[in-house]
């Protein structure tokens, strides 16, 4: 009898160290987790940072399309101009010749 009751108590003082080391395995694993929210918080607060960044640039470049857009009509718009007053500088020219 004295055998069994040791043999249980050395099965007991063996569960009592293997749940001893997973209380132990647990708290780690407690402040992992916690290392990990707060480099989860941290990457979020970056990326809130880039949504915001991505979101600039897309009206920027809008803006910028909007722009040359009309930089084009002008440009165009100067051209057709420069076209007539050659020709009426022709003609100028033209009737002066004959004017002599």
């Amino acid at each position: 009898m004295e055998e069994i009751l040791k043999e249980i108590l050395t099965k007991l003082n063996s569960l009592d160290i293997k749940v001893s080391n997973i209380e132990a395995n647990f708290s780690t694993m407690e402040a992992n987790f916690s290392t990990m929210e707060t480099g989860q918080k941290r990457i979020e607060k970056k990326l809130d940072g880039i949504y915001d960044h991505t979101a600039d640039l897309t009206e920027f470049k809008t803006s910028t399309n909007e722009n040359i857009t009309e930089i084009r009509k002008d440009v165009g718009f100067i051209k057709h101009k420069l076209h007539q007053n050659e020709e009426e500088i022709f003609d100028i020219k033209s009737y002066i010749k004959l004017a002599k």
